[in-house]
């Protein structure tokens, strides 16, 4: 039968509206290749950069609620003069700048208290802590003081709050999502961004991927070659750039990592790209696999490529936050003994000086230690 032209019209309109939705604001301002290379032949030193840097150790107060057991650690956010620390399905640990233990949003069965964590995100529009706990997001004030909980299911491993919208990262944990991005809009729709490949991953101790600088967020994705950047405006992230010398082909999915690792090691393409976050107007900060994790900064305005001071060091392998020319670290001093402090030593006598400097003898027990790492201009 003949469909009436005026029922054509209606739904092809509708489909438009809920189309515009979620792809409101599309499009690409400017797209950048970001020159690194697998060779990494045209990686410039750190010296050459125009940049130098300062370093700083803060020691975390050591008492037996404020321990921090390093190999649980999955995020830091620095806001103000509070340090949040989280571990992996743990507990949130909220310290001074200065290092005093502060608080802990703890694990438990109580109202406000943690089940299995995954991430959490500090909203600096509203001044507001949102934890992603298994069957809801919490909600704290800047203290750490429990406010309320949004229900939510969680198969993600990342998450972001930015300009009102909570943004998800898959990270191909659920192998039957086939998205990157799961995001809910301030309309309470659910928006899906960006088709996922690669090997199917268990959950485990994530990098960053999300990073905001100022009113600016920039995403990465795993096994992408794509960087987009998101405004508060945006409902879906826009293209900023792209790295030519990764496997982009699609029909690859649902392999182990490391058949993965081999195909892309065989066809000198870097395998994922663990977080790019911007450092001021021109420079940004890159970390990338393939053999190795590898740590560059990126001049798009000049299209030149540095490699990062703490690029190679055990641990130190990318910021686990950054703020601008502000990068901040953690790190177990018992690691500092041995082939650990010796390679430190090696590639960073200033870094390793820094460290031992706070070291305590043997006989006493140490918490984390906080590497603040600040640019500033020759």
């Amino acid at each position: 039968m003949k469909k009436n032209p005026c029922y054509i019209f209606i739904t092809f309109i509708y489909m438009m509206v809920i189309t515009y939705g979620c792809n409101t604001n599309l499009g690409v301002e400017s797209t950048f290749k970001i020159p690194v290379q697998y060779n990494m032949e045209n990686t410039l030193p750190f010296s050459e950069s125009g940049y130098t840097y300062d370093v700083e150790i803060i020691p975390l107060e050591n008492k037996t609620e404020a321990y921090i057991n390093f190999k649980g650690i999955n995020r830091i956010e620095v806001y103000k003069d509070i340090y949040y620390i989280m571990t992996f399905y743990g507990d949130l640990k909220l310290f001074h700048k200065n290092g005093n233990y502060l608080k802990t949003i703890s694990k438990g069965r109580g109202p406000g208290e943690l089940n299995m964590v995954s991430d959490f995100s500090f909203d600096r529009d509203t001044e507001k802590i949102e934890i992603l706990d298994v069957n809801d997001i919490k909600v704290y004030d800047i203290a750490g003081n429990y406010e309320t909980s949004i229900p939510v299911k969680n198969n993600y491993i990342e998450f972001v709050k930015f300009g009102g919208k909570r943004i998800f990262l898959d990270s191909n944990k659920d192998p039957q999502q086939k998205y990157n991005y799961i995001i809910l809009n301030n309309a309470g729709e659910l928006c899906y961004f960006e088709d996922k490949f690669g090997p199917t991953l268990s959950p485990t101790i994530s990098p960053r991927h999300f990073n905001q600088y100022e009113k600016e967020l920039y995403l990465s994705s795993n096994y992408s070659n794509k960087i987009y950047k998101m405004v508060a405006d945006d409902n879906l992230p826009k293209e900023f750039g792209y790295i030519e010398e990764m496997n982009t082909d699609k029909s690859i999915s649902g392999i182990d990592f490391e058949s993965f690792k081999e195909i892309s090691s065989r066809n000198n393409w870097f395998t994922k790209v663990l977080g790019f976050y911007k450092i001021n107007s021109s420079m940004y900060g890159l970390s990338i696999s393939k053999d190795r994790i590898e740590t560059f900064l990126v001049d798009l305005s000049r299209n030149l490529i540095y490699c990062h001071p703490f690029n190679g060091l055990p641990i130190l392998f990318k910021p686990l936050f950054s703020c601008g020319l502000k990068e901040y670290y953690l790190f177990p001093p018992e690691l500092f003994q041995g082939a650990v402090g010796d390679l430190i030593n090696k590639k960073n006598p200033e870094l390793y000086t820094k460290i031992k400097e706070q070291i305590l003898p043997e006989t006493d027990a140490q918490n984390l230690f906080i590497i603040k790492l600040s640019y500033r201009e020759k």
